[in-house]
């Protein structure tokens, strides 16, 4: 909804990290920690795997 209201306006780097955040990062972040969750991976895996989802969905973020 967040990207809808701000469709043709400029907006500041923290809204757009907020966007990015609540779409494509949510949704890989989803399926890597799913998937860390199954594997029963250790926490300091864990935290890795949910940065690395994180960074991963800024990237691929339209």
């Amino acid at each position: 909804m967040l990207d809808m209201q701000s469709e043709g306006q400029p907006i500041d780097l923290e809204t757009l990290e907020m966007i990015h955040k609540t779409k494509t990062g949510a949704l890989l972040t989803f399926a890597v920690m799913s998937a860390a969750d199954i594997a029963n991976v250790d926490d300091a895996t864990k935290e890795h795997l949910e940065s690395y989802s994180y960074h991963l969905g800024m990237m691929f973020s339209d």
